[in-house]
Order: C-alpha cells, then structure tokens, then sequence
C-alpha cells in the first residue's frame, strides 16, 4: 500500500502545490474558510448595530414631533398676540378718533357680546375671530394714578385693559392701552 507523500517544510493542512498556501512556514487561509479572521458580523454585533440606529431614529422623530408641537403652540401665541393688537389698535381709532368719537365719561366695562366688542354699550363692530374671546376692564385717571371708580362728569384718559383668550388652546394674553376724549 502506498501512502501519499506530503511536504515536511509545509504546515499540517497546507497545500503545497500553491504558493500563496505557505508563507515563510505559515498556513495562510483564504477568506471565509474555516479559521479565517474574516468571518463576517456576528449576530450581537448586527443587533447592537439595529438598536443603535433605531434609538437614533426614535430620537430624530421625537425632536420633530417635539418641533410640529412647538410650532403649534407658537402659532396659537402668534395669532392670540395679533387679535389682542388689532383689538387694541381698532378700539383706540374708534373711541377716540372716527368723525364722531365714542369717548364717554366713565364708560362702561369692555364687553363680549356674541363675538362683538362694545364700549359704553355701543358695538365697535370690531369681529372677534372664532375660537378667541376678548373681555376687558376700564380704569379712570382720578388725578394720581388709574382707579376703578370714576368720578361723575370726568372726561380724563381711561385705561383700557383686555384679555385675549383662545379657546383652543386655552391662552390668555392681556394688553393696556390709554384712549383720550379727542374733544378735550
């Protein structure tokens, strides 16, 4: 019986015929043989990978939910700071300045009466846009300071003090403004 041959110089497992076998007395594997280094990723390396990009992505969607929110809210602050504005502005401009002004003395509480403001009983025809309510207060320069009481027959400044309130997102925000009796 005849036994094969094998390279005493060749490690055990090496194939001499091909050169690229052995190195300087070394058995070197091909890529992807068994005792290869490059075996490809193991299975905790490519969950730890999943979870990595999964927790990056949970986080990007909730800085943007966070973001969308945030707009939303702004928004709402936005649009309440504009109708109190324009309440604020279209009040002054009738009161005092139309070619036949409301100023009156000691006029009545700002009020807000199916979406429409008055003052001193008379509508300014100033629409309040749906989902926000104006209401107010008026307080009467007594000489020193502002005062809830108004002495009979005054035509001083009168503060005006309204509150915008949304009633989607349940905001208030409040201005003061100062109308004057144009004739005095």
């Amino acid at each position: 019986m005849n036994l094969p041959t094998t390279n005493e110089s060749a490690p055990i497992g090496a194939d001499a015929s091909h050169p690229d076998e052995v190195l300087a007395g070394r058995q070197r594997t091909r890529p992807g043989t068994a005792g290869s280094r490059d075996r490809g990723d193991t299975l905790i390396e490519i969950l730890v990978a999943v979870s990595v990009i999964g927790m990056t992505g949970v986080a990007l969607l909730g800085a943007f939910a966070s973001a969308i929110g945030g707009s939303v809210s702004y928004r709402h602050a936005a649009t309440l700071e504009l109708v109190l504005k324009d309440f604020a502005e279209f009040a002054t401009v009738r009161i005092q300045s139309t070619p036949s002004p409301l100023f009156q003395s000691c006029a009545p509480v700002v009020t807000n009466d199916s979406h429409q403001v008055t003052y001193a009983g008379t509508p300014l025809a100033f629409t309040v846009p749906t989902g926000y309510t104006i209401s107010g207060s008026i307080a009467y320069l007594n000489g020193t300071g502002f005062t809830s009481t108004c002495t009979p027959g005054s035509l001083g400044p009168q503060l005006i003090t309204a509150s915008a309130t949304s009633t989607v997102s349940g905001a208030t925000l409040t201005l003061s403004f100062v109308v004057i009796d144009p004739g005095h």
